[in-house]
């Protein structure tokens, strides 16, 4: 049995403890959690995405991704090479009652439009 702490929470440190796996992976970032419940630790910078983390586990046990990860996302080299500025308005946060809500959302866009016309 293989257990993957794809989390390192609390609650996972828990499940960690008290399964029964023959194999635990983890990427605790406490030396103490790290070698109390991890079998095997793989280390994880701050700016290193989690998926990257997954698969380095996976490395552990032999299989071996491609090194670029591809994301299939959409290229928009060409909306930047533009010769007009453009502003990007990006509505989100960690929590809900940190985001904007509609309304003012629509009040920050209009105010930026009327301030600076010239841009997309």
């Amino acid at each position: 049995d293989l257990m993957f702490d794809l989390a390192s929470t609390n609650r996972s440190h828990w499940m960690m403890a008290l399964g029964k796996a023959k194999l635990k992976i983890g990427f605790p970032y406490n030396n103490l959690i790290r070698r109390v419940l991890c079998d095997v630790a793989v280390f994880r910078s701050d700016l290193q995405p989690e998926v990257e983390v997954m698969l380095d586990m996976l490395r552990i046990l032999g299989h071996t991704p491609p090194r670029r990860l591809e994301f299939a996302y959409p290229d928009h080299q060409v909306v930047c090479d533009k010769e007009q500025p453009f502003i990007l308005y990006f509505n989100g946060a960690s929590m809900k009652s940190k985001i904007l809500s509609k309304e003012q959302m629509r009040d920050v866009v209009e105010q930026g439009m009327a301030a600076l016309p010239d841009y997309q």
